[in-house]
């Protein structure tokens, strides 16, 4: 279970690694670079790694989601929703068809 600390942590850790979430980097196409910082998120927050990996996806896209909702006049209060306003560098809400039901709903 994620508790909101854990959630803050992990998108702090996240976010001081761009290589995770901003396409525009180089290596950002590196797997294996993108890999070996995720297992130092999983290992600093003693969680497995596909349990890390997970979390952030379902982060990711329910931020989107959100900001599709905040660009539709919609107001949001979302817990996490200003601490990953960092994704606004590389996410266009309007870019990506995200089922918002599934996505809000996770």
């Amino acid at each position: 279970e994620w508790t909101p600390s854990d959630v803050k942590m992990l998108i702090q850790l996240v976010e001081q690694r761009e290589l995770l979430w901003d396409s525009s980097k180089a290596t950002h196409k590196d797997g294996k670079m993108r890999e070996k910082s995720f297992r130092v998120i999983a290992e600093a927050m003693n969680r497995s790694l596909a349990d890390c990996k997970a979390k952030w996806d379902n982060l990711r896209a329910q931020y989107r989601g959100y900001k599709l909702k905040a660009s539709q006049n919609m107001s949001i209060k979302w817990q996490y929703f200003e601490a990953l306003r960092f994704l606004d560098k590389v996410c266009d809400p309007h870019k990506y068809k995200v089922n918002l039901v599934s996505a809000l709903e996770a």
